[in-house]
């Protein structure tokens, strides 16, 4: 008995412990040793689908700068035939 109320204790400190800390998507202990054991997985996978992210943002802003030189080309251009 005073094995599983040291247990129950433990675990209700580490969830409390993890809910101070912001992390509320735990609900067992089952859940945690999964995320344990899927740790580097999970942190590939963001860190790709942020590189992901970056390389759209990137993409998108070169085009934009590309098309702005262009516009300020035609403007000088322009400007220099009057």
């Amino acid at each position: 008995m005073a094995l599983i109320f040291g247990i129950t204790e433990s675990l209700k400190s580490l969830k409390s412990e993890l809910d101070y800390n912001g992390i509320h998507r735990f609900n067992s202990v089952k859940q945690i040793k999964e995320f344990l054991s899927n740790y580097n997985s999970e942190k590939l996978a963001i860190l790709k689908n942020e590189s992901d992210k970056l390389d759209g943002e990137y993409s998108n802003i070169s085009l934009n700068l590309k098309r702005l030189i262009k516009e300020r080309d035609e403007i000088i251009n322009s400007e220099t035939n009057r």
